[in-house]
């Protein structure tokens, strides 16, 4: 995603300003700090982020564009992503393969757009007719150390689901490593279904069904947007937002239950 700014702001005439707040305050403060000392013209925000905040860069008058986390203030710009459409593909398809079983992997629930995707898996499986009294769901933290410790809790279940769909793609890759380390065959014993389609999920062994987001896509929207508040095109960047499509790219670690 960071890549795909810097490529696209390249090639527009601009510099890119990186800051990282990880959810910190005292770093957080910094960050803007720094971005409000060099005068920069816009900013895209992809970090959950406190109104005090907002307000010091909005008091600047400096153009916003959030990325899925847009605060309720008014006047900004929001590029949202559907997750729950490529969810709902990810739930068909598992059910489709006779799956009803289906356990879930969500990142951290501190995270606002984790629960976005835990919501919108359960509301899928309602439409299925799939009771989620049943459905085991585990707190992972987006890394792969979360899908070790969300199998070995899997694991531990009388009743061993015969799916898995997680929040993002390094969590299945961790769910994958435990499967592969308890002797169990993927997608024999357990499918899996991972959510972004990052580079490794191609590589994996076996390559990973996940739900794609294209980060370029995503990048160039947010961009774009931008740049009309820049030019001042208040029309364009006032309340407005613009939808980013999901979809499920089917590869060889699912199959029939």
């Amino acid at each position: 995603l960071i890549q795909s700014f810097e490529d696209i702001a390249v090639d527009e005439g601009y510099g890119l300003l990186l800051c990282s707040t990880k959810y910190d305050s005292e770093r957080t403060s910094t960050c803007i700090r720094q971005m409000l000392e060099r005068k920069v013209e816009g900013v895209i925000i992809t970090s959950e982020m406190e109104d005090r905040f907002l307000d010091q860069i909005g008091r600047r008058s400096v153009p916003m564009v959030f990325i899925e986390l847009a605060p309720t203030m008014k006047g900004v710009f929001k590029i949202s992503v559907d997750c729950a459409a490529g969810i709902e593909q990810a739930i068909s398809h598992l059910v489709g393969l006779g799956h009803r079983q289906i356990a879930f992997v969500s990142g951290p629930r501190r995270l606002r757009t984790a629960n976005v995707r835990r919501a919108a898996f359960f509301e899928s499986l309602h439409r299925h007719g799939i009771c989620d009294d049943d459905m085991p769901v585990f707190e992972g933290d987006h890394k792969m150390t979360g899908g070790v410790a969300a199998a070995a809790e899997l694991f531990k279940l009388d009743r061993r689901p015969t799916a898995v769909l997680t929040s993002n793609d390094l969590t299945a890759l961790g769910v994958m490593t435990a499967v592969r380390q308890a002797g169990l065959r993927i997608p024999g014993d357990l499918s899996i279904v991972g959510f972004d389609d990052i580079w490794l999920a191609e590589t994996s062994d076996p390559p990973l069904t996940t739900i794609r987001l294209c980060r370029r896509e995503l990048a160039s929207a947010a961009f774009r947007a931008l740049l009309q508040c820049i030019n001042g095109n208040e029309k364009a960047c006032t309340e407005e937002s613009q939808r980013v499509e999901t979809r499920l790219v089917i590869r060889a670690s699912t199959c029939a239950v």
